[in-house]
C-alpha cells in the first residue's frame, strides 16, 4: 500500500538535509527521444575545484532557502514565488535521468569541450552520508558563451589582459528542482516539465483521448476541438487533466452540463441525439466545463473560470 502523500514531509527532508558535511559533484546531461518518443537520457560527470565545488553548495541551499512553503504538484498548479510544487517521481520520466546521471565511471569522464556541449542540462549532486541531493538546472543559451564577430571575450591573468580562447560556460545561480529520495521538489515548472519533456505525454494522452469511445460518443464531430488544442501545450495539458479527471464519463454530470448551460446561457449546443457540437468559439467553454473549472460564486452571484480548483 502507498504511503500517503505529503509535500511538507518531502520539504522538511530538503530543508533539514545536512549540507555541512556534504560533498558535490557535478553532471552534465544530454536528452534524445527514441523510437516510440521514448524519451533517454545519457551523461557526462565533471571534474569540479573545490571554489565551484562549494559556489555550487551555496547556490544549492541559497535556492532552498528562498522557499518557505510546499504544495502538492498539478498539472494546472503554479507555484507562487515562495512555494515549491512536489510530487513523486513515479509515473514521470526522472527515473531514467536520475540514472544516466548517477555513476562517476572514468569512460563517462567529460575530457574536452565537445562533451559539455548540446547540453540539455546540469545536475549537482550533494552527498551526505547514505543521503543524496540532486540540484537540477535546464541548459540555457548562458550555458554556453556564443563567439561574436563584433566582439572579442578578454581575460584578465596575472595582472595581464588577454584574449580568451576557449568557450565561456555559465552557472545559474538558482536550480530548477530539486530530487531526494522518490520526491521531485519543482521551483520552476516550466524548466521542469522542458528536461521531462512533458510536452509529449500531454500529445500522447489526447491522442489516446480521443480514441477513448465515451469521449467520443461525447461530441457530434471532433474536428473543431482537435483544431482548437493544436499543438497548445497549455491546451494539451488541460486536456491531459480532462482525461484524468474523467467527467466525460459521468453520465449525470453531462445531464447536469446540459441543464446548466441552458440557464447560464454559456453557448455550448447540442444536436438532436444530445451530443455536444464544438465550434472554434465554444471550444474553450467546452474544455472549461469538461476540467469542471467553470463555478459560480455564491458571494458575488458571478461565475468564474477558475486556473484550478481545491475542494473545501
Amino acid at each position: 500500500m502507498a504511503k500517503p502523500f505529503k509535500p511538507e514531509a518531502a520539504f522538511r527532508r530538503l530543508k533539514d538535509f545536512d549540507f555541512a558535511r556534504a560533498r558535490v559533484s557535478l553532471r552534465v546531461f544530454r536528452k534524445r527521444s527514441s523510437t516510440g518518443n521514448a524519451l533517454v537520457f545519457s551523461a557526462v560527470w565533471v571534474d569540479i575545484s573545490k571554489n565551484l565545488a562549494d559556489e555550487l553548495k551555496a547556490i544549492a541551499i541559497a535556492t532552498r532557502d528562498s522557499f518557505t512553503e510546499a504544495g502538492g504538484y498539478g498539472l494546472l498548479e503554479q507555484p507562487n514565488e515562495s512555494e515549491l510544487l512536489v510530487l513523486r517521481s513515479e509515473g514521470t520520466s526522472f527515473a531514467g535521468l536520475e540514472l544516466a546521471t548517477a555513476g562517476r565511471e572514468e569512460a563517462n569522464r567529460a575530457k574536452d569541450l565537445k562533451s559539455l556541449s548540446n547540453a540539455a542540462g546540469y545536475v549537482v549532486k550533494i552527498k551526505a552520508g547514505p543521503s543524496t541531493l540532486s540540484c537540477y538546472r535546464k541548459a540555457t543559451s548562458d550555458w554556453k558563451a556564443k563567439k561574436s564577430h563584433s566582439l572579442l571575450n578578454l581575460v584578465f591573468v596575472e595582472q595581464q589582459l588577454d584574449i580568451a580562447e576557449d568557450p565561456v560556460f555559465r552557472i545559474a545561480r538558482s536550480f530548477d528542482f530539486f530530487g531526494i529520495d522518490e520526491y521531485l521538489l519543482v521551483a520552476d515548472k516550466r524548466a521542469f516539465e522542458s528536461v521531462l519533456n512533458y510536452k509529449t505525454t500531454y500529445e500522447n494522452s489526447f491522442t489516446e483521448l480521443r480514441g477513448e469511445q465515451p469521449f467520443i460518443d461525447l461530441f457530434s464531430d471532433l474536428t473543431p476541438l482537435q483544431e482548437y488544442v493544436g499543438t497548445n501545450a497549455m491546451h494539451l495539458r488541460r486536456m491531459a487533466v480532462v482525461r484524468d479527471k474523467g467527467y466525460y464519463k459521468d453520465q449525470k454530470y453531462i445531464a447536469r452540463l446540459k441543464t446548466v448551460n441552458g440557464q447560464r446561457g454559456w453557448g455550448i449546443q447540442f444536436d438532436g441525439n444530445g451530443r455536444i457540437m464544438p465550434t472554434a468559439e465554444t471550444a474553450r467553454v467546452i474544455m472549461q466545463v469538461l476540467l469542471n473549472h467553470r463555478l459560480y460564486s455564491e458571494l458575488s452571484l458571478t461565475t468564474y473560470d477558475v486556473p484550478s480548483t481545491t475542494p473545501v
